[in-house]
Parts: C-alpha cells; structure tokens; sequence
C-alpha cells in the first residue's frame, strides 16, 4: 500500500506526478486510497508535471472518484453507480446536449456554456476518461497515459490517441450504452 499523505486544504492535496503516474497501474492490494485519487488529481495539475485543461483534468479525477472500493481499496474504473458523475448517467439518457463534443472538452473552448450545463461537462468528462482506460480491455490506456504527459490538449490527443472523428464515433455510442443501461437499472 502506498503511504498515505497527511490531509491537507483543497488546493494541497496534489499527488506528485510519479504517484499520479501508479494511479493508473493500480490493481489489488497496491491500489491507493479513493480519497488519495480525488484529492490529488484535480486541485493543481500544473505542480504535477501535466498540462492538462480542466475538462480532461476533471475527467481524470472523476474517473478514480467514481470507482467502487471493494475490502477497502479503490477498484479503478469499476464503476459506482451512486457516485458523482456517474449517477447522473440515467439522468443524461434523456438529454439530447450530452455528451459535450470531444474537442470542446479538448479545447475548453466552444459548446454550451458550462455553468448551466455543469453536470454534462463532468459527465462526458468523465465518461471520455472511462472509455480511454477501459474500452477493449485498456487499448487506449498506454496512449492516454501518454496524451497527459505531452499537455493534453488537442495536439497531443492527435499524436496518441487517434483522430478526433474516429474516438469520437466509437466514444459517443460507448457513452449512449451506459446512459440506456443506467437508466434501465433504475
């Protein structure tokens, strides 16, 4: 088990980027604690080494926040239902705005306005972020590690990842099945 940090106010919790780095090779009894994951990851991401946008730095930290611990380790990627954002899935079934465009979230720029669609913002955030890390088995994982660590932005999604149109239209319907199968297990 990693050693745990002291609490600190919202703002100085931030893992190192090392430790960030181990979040994402997490399995069984070497998993950090939820609260390490959600307390680091998001506050100042620049202090970790990554250049990261808000939309992709809150994907990230919704997605070790949203996973389920099982005997008191954090299960990343597996999700919980009752956890925020993805409670609001079954919600967002209904909503023909969501989830927000890839390169909106890419670019931070463009889309609807985030304060009155706040809760379509983190959940397309966070579903992206599922989707990089866990779809087929983790392909996209390697690459996603990779798109952090070169700044995030669309530039670098491009060169690791893939092209915008061809995630996006395998991303979209990803995200549809586990709004519909939110929204019938309700």
């Amino acid at each position: 088990m990693l050693p745990q940090q002291p609490q600190q106010p919202l703002g100085r919790g931030l893992l190192p980027r090392s430790r960030l780095l181990r979040l994402f090779r997490c399995h069984g009894p070497q998993s950090p604690s939820l609260g390490d994951a959600r307390s680091g990851a998001p506050t100042r991401p620049q202090a970790s080494g990554f250049k990261r946008n808000r939309w992709i730095d809150e994907g990230l930290a919704s997605y070790f926040s949203a996973s389920q611990r099982v005997d008191g380790q954090l299960q990343p990627g597996k999700i919980d239902p009752t956890a925020y954002p993805a409670w609001w899935l079954a919600d967002a079934a209904d909503k023909r705005d969501t989830p927000i465009p890839l390169e909106v979230l890419l670019s931070t720029s463009g889309g609807p306005d985030a304060n009155t669609h706040f809760n379509q913002y983190y959940l397309s955030a966070w579903s992206l972020t599922h989707f990089l890390l866990r779809r087929d088995n983790g392909r996209h994982a390697g690459s996603y590690r990779a798109f952090l660590e070169s700044g995030a932005d669309r530039n670098a999604f491009l060169l690791h990842i893939g092209t915008i149109e061809t995630i996006e239209s395998q991303w979209i319907p990803y995200f549809w099945l586990q709004a519909t199968s939110a929204a019938e297990s309700r």
